[in-house]
């Protein structure tokens, strides 16, 4: 029985031993990794399946062979120590290794190193577990490469850039931030931006931060600082979210440009301008600009002005340019411009324009042809000056020339006529002064002197005119100064043109030549006579006024504080065309 016993407990040990060898091997089989045992002396005893397929070697090729035999000492060197290690000290060692696998390639494993203690007479041996990490590792070694470009990237930009964690504070700062700030990158590192700036500005800064987390995509925004002189820095400014691997903002970064520089020549150039502006407006010159290949006209503001127009009120093009030429310069203007292109050269012309609103103007146009790199005309600009004023004074410098030129021929004549009148009127004195002459003699006499008076009265004038004889006014009753011509008058307006006197019977005195204002008088008369060949009326009208601006003589005006004797001289003629009337104070233009 006892050797039936030991029989039995024999084969139940056997069982036992023969289930745990397969429950190892089942193990080992199915371990997601490499798994080898060796003996003392460094010589594979067991590699399992994944370790065979990964190295295309067999169980039968390893077991007795050191790393060394199967994939040269190279490959082995590091790891060798790793297993002395182990043994020496009796203890498990967690490394991480690499190998060359068959194919060339690197392969770093995280391996686990233990002691197998000797059991009976077999002696200790060394147990081992890799698993392949070579894509993280691949992983960390992109993730550090990343980094490092990052962190070289960050460090040689020429513009501040800058990384703030959720809670706005800075996680990192680069040398371009560092420097434009005036500080260092332990005065960024953990602080927000209250800590490192004034107040107001951290508002802002903290103000943009916030929109590009909110809205979860990167924004523009203009900021500045002061620098430690108290000048002012603008900056272009890219904030933008950084996500974390949850989707989600866990970081705001930004770059920034320093845009001083532009700002300020922006506002130099907004000022310069305005001066031109200015200057434009003061000088009545527009600025023009006209591209031919697009028909595009460019007006400054004042050049609007010169043609009638709000400034931006229309787009200028040639067909609007010359619509507003004077019909009778328009062709010579269609002209100089065609040879101006067609010889690429400058040009100045004068000529009239016709505003939005009709009037009539006088500019002087000033420019040159603009030509791209062949040689080709493009473009036209140059300066439009409203020389209106300018014209106007030439025409008064010209009609006072003239008025120099007759003066001179009308005091010479009035001279010479004035010293023949005194014959005149001297021998007439005479024999009015003999008796015995008849009454039809006598009032022959009269008449002949009361013509050579109104003949010196005229060569008076005329010596005024020339500025050779002075006025003579004196205070007088205007109104007797009428009566005294009324006979007169009616003999030069005959007897189909009717006067009428409408004279005010308190007409307060004034002081005035009377000769003038006969020969003013008479004057009328003979224009009315001819003006009114069927009849017709002619009225003299005086009354009192307290305005100094003429009114109409059947009006009352209001009080001024001041008081005025008006005279007009009316009749029912056809009237007079505006350049009739632009000459009628010429003392000898006539129509006649």
């Amino acid at each position: 029985r006892s050797s039936d016993l030991d029989i039995t407990d024999r084969r139940r040990v056997e069982q036992a031993y023969k289930e745990s060898e397969q429950r190892f091997r089942l193990f080992m089989e199915n371990l997601p990794g490499r798994a080898w045992i060796k003996d003392a002396q460094r010589r594979y005893v067991f590699i399992n399946q994944r370790m065979q397929d990964e190295f295309g070697r067999t169980l039968e090729d390893c077991v007795g062979k050191t790393a060394e035999e199967l994939y040269g000492i190279e490959s082995v060197s590091s790891f060798q120590k790793n297993d002395e290690l182990a043994l020496a000290e009796n203890r498990p060692l967690s490394v991480v290794e690499s190998i060359k696998r068959p194919d060339g390639t690197l392969e770093w494993s995280h391996v686990s190193k233990f002691p197998i203690p000797a059991v009976g007479e077999q002696p200790a041996m060394l147990g081992g577990v890799a698993f392949d990490i070579t894509h993280v590792r691949r992983i960390e070694t992109a993730l550090r490469d990343s980094e490092q470009r990052f962190r070289w990237f960050m460090q040689n930009i020429p513009g501040p850039a800058w990384i703030k964690d959720q809670n706005l504070r800075y996680t990192f700062a680069n040398p371009a931030f560092q420097k434009e700030m005036n500080k260092t990158e332990a005065d960024f590192l953990g602080r927000t931006d209250f800590e490192v700036f004034e107040e107001k500005l951290a508002a802002i800064y903290q103000e943009n931060d916030r929109r590009a987390l909110a809205e979860g995509r990167a924004i523009d925004a203009i900021e500045t600082t002061v620098q430690p002189d108290g000048t002012i820095h603008y900056f272009h400014v890219s904030k933008f979210p950084i996500f974390g691997e949850d989707g989600k903002s866990a970081f705001v970064g930004g770059f920034a440009v320093d845009i001083s520089e532009k700002i300020r020549v922006a506002e130099e150039r907004q000022v310069s301008e305005e001066r031109l502006r200015v200057a434009q407006s003061l000088a009545h010159i527009g600025s023009f600009f006209w591209s031919i290949e697009r028909n595009e006209l460019y007006w400054s503001d004042e050049l609007y002005r010169i043609y009638g127009y709000e400034p931006r009120s229309i787009e200028p093009n040639r067909e609007i340019y010359f619509s507003h030429i004077h019909i009778d310069d328009k062709e010579r203007v269609r002209r100089a411009v065609g040879e101006t292109i067609a010889n690429k050269g400058r040009f100045q012309h004068e000529y009239r324009i016709r505003t939005l609103y009709n009037d009539v103007r006088w500019v002087m146009a000033t420019g040159r042809c603009a030509c791209d790199p062949e040689g080709n005309v493009i473009a036209l600009e140059g300066t439009c000056q409203d020389i209106s004023e300018r014209k106007h004074l030439e025409e008064q410098l010209q009609h006072s020339q003239k008025m120099e030129a007759i003066g001179l021929l009308a005091g010479g004549v009035a001279h010479d006529f004035n010293n023949l009148l005194t014959v005149i009127t001297g021998y007439t004195y005479m024999l009015l002064e003999q008796s015995g002459l008849s009454h039809h003699v006598h009032e022959s006499l009269v008449s002949i002197q009361d013509a050579a008076h109104r003949a010196a009265s005229l060569t008076r004038q005329l010596l005024t005119f020339s500025s050779r004889q002075r006025l003579e006014p004196v205070v007088l009753d205007m109104n007797k100064v009428i009566l005294g011509t009324e006979k007169l008058l009616k003999r030069f307006l005959g007897n189909h043109v009717q006067l009428s006197l409408d004279l005010a019977e308190d007409l307060g005195l004034v002081r005035i030549d009377a000769a003038q204002v006969e020969q003013i008088l008479i004057n009328f008369a003979v224009n009315a006579r001819d003006a009114l060949p069927r009849g017709g009326e002619f009225k003299i009208v005086t009354r009192n006024s307290t305005s100094s601006t003429p009114s109409n003589p059947d009006s009352s005006s209001g009080p001024s504080g001041r008081h005025f004797a008006e005279l007009y001289v009316i009749d029912n003629g056809e009237g007079m065309t505006e350049e009739v009337r632009q000459r009628i104070f010429e003392p000898f233009f006539t129509t006649k």
